[in-house]
């Protein structure tokens, strides 16, 4: 059996394809074809033979499908017993179609299958199997449309063709991503809220835009290497004149250089207490200099003058696994930041972050109802952080 005579067979089966009525006729075609791939995977025939059995192999799969789905449509139903006095029992047309599979040699779990190809719309299909052979995705990926609207299928046809996804699976994924980005644009609003505020700016110009006595809480997570230990300091300072009496500083921080770092702190501040933030699951940072592998960090506290408020618990915890790097790369678990939140403050408080990064500590003051000022000496940072509390307040 040579290409040419090869070919014909294809061309012959692909025809014969639309005239198919019976199981047995389909499953003569399903073989030929199943036959004509491994022959020519043997003789090591051209790309384009090895397409062309592709096509056949998918439509003949999908004429399986259309067939087995009218057959399960027959077969279902009420049907009433000889026994015209009994109630009507029920016709079991799972059972029924397995049966009649069998019996033409059909494997029920393949008619399945092929049953998730007959849902596809068939202009989608029929771009799909051209697709197929200018890209050699694999036909059984269509599989994974079946599931989808026509508007999707077609969606995902594109982005297949135009070469911007390399599978199904792939453009799918993109579709939903810009769908629900589109979504976030029209829902998302374009001003912050009036309770919160974000600007640019460097901590060791002190901040003049913020009041005097005016934040009740700083929680905030500086930058831990140990050439920017002078900015605990610059913290300090600046806590020391916005945060009203009783105030508190919250300061997460690293333990390489934690003497330093209190050191640092309490220079305009009192210290009252250092708890323990969790940080469960693979989330740990190994510190080879140090030989270590840490599952916890310090959160220092601080206070501005005598702290008269609640009663605090001193370990905090993020959610397992929940780093997130997406927005910066420094940046924390926004489930742990509303436990911290939560545990010191009450809504309508003011929050003040002066490192604010990709802007979790925004995210979770205005989620939770406590006003919030937010200032960072990337200005980048700043836009980034707008972005994700603008989706925050729209709910996405």
């Amino acid at each position: 059996m040579n290409e040419l005579v090869t070919l014909k067979k294809i061309e012959q089966s692909k025809l014969a394809i639309r005239e198919v009525k019976t199981l047995g006729e389909i499953k003569k075609l399903v073989d030929q074809s199943e036959a004509l791939k491994a022959y020519a995977k043997s003789q090591q025939m051209s790309a384009e033979i090895q397409a062309d059995i592709k096509d056949l192999n998918a439509l003949a799969t999908r004429r399986l499908g259309e067939i087995s789905t009218m057959l399960k449509k027959k077969m279902g139903g009420d049907r009433k017993s000889k026994n015209q006095t009994s109630e009507p029992r029920k016709f079991d047309t799972e059972q029924t179609k397995t049966a009649t599979l069998s019996a033409a040699g059909i494997d029920i779990r393949r008619a399945n299958e092929a049953e998730k190809l007959a849902k596809i719309d068939e202009g989608v299909f029929n771009d799909l199997l051209k697709i197929s052979r200018e890209t050699n995705i694999p036909i059984e990926d269509m599989k994974t449309l079946a599931s989808m609207d026509p508007e999707k299928q077609r969606a995902v046809a594109d982005k297949i063709a135009s070469g911007e996804a390399k599978s199904v699976g792939a453009a799918s994924k993109s579709v939903y991503r810009e769908n629900k980005a589109a979504k976030k644009a029209y829902a998302k609003p374009e001003t912050l809220p009036k309770d919160c505020r974000l600007f640019a700016a460097d901590i060791r110009g002190q901040l003049p835009e913020i009041a005097d006595n005016s934040a009740d809480f700083i929680i905030t997570d500086p930058p831990y290497p140990k050439e920017y230990l002078p900015l605990y300091g610059e913290l300090s300072k600046l806590a020391s004149r916005v945060l009203k009496p009783g105030g508190s500083l919250i300061v997460m921080c690293g333990q390489s250089y934690l003497p330093d770092v209190i050191q640092e702190l309490c220079k305009h501040m009192n210290y009252h207490w250092c708890m323990a933030y969790l940080t469960p699951g693979g989330q740990s940072p190994q510190l080879w200099n140090k030989k270590t592998n840490t599952f916890w960090k310090p959160v220092l506290w601080l206070t501005k003058g005598k702290y008269g408020g609640d009663l605090i618990g001193d370990v905090l915890k993020s959610p397992p696994n929940d780093n997130d790097k997406d927005f910066h790369e420094w940046g924390q678990s926004l489930g742990g930041f509303r436990e911290i939140i939560n545990k010191f403050t009450y809504p309508g408080q003011t929050i003040l972050d002066p490192f604010l990064g990709g802007g979790t500590t925004g995210v979770a003051s205005v989620l939770m109802g406590r006003h919030f000022i937010g200032m960072d000496i990337e200005q980048k940072n700043i836009d980034v952080s707008r972005e994700r509390i603008l989706e925050a307040v729209c709910g996405k």
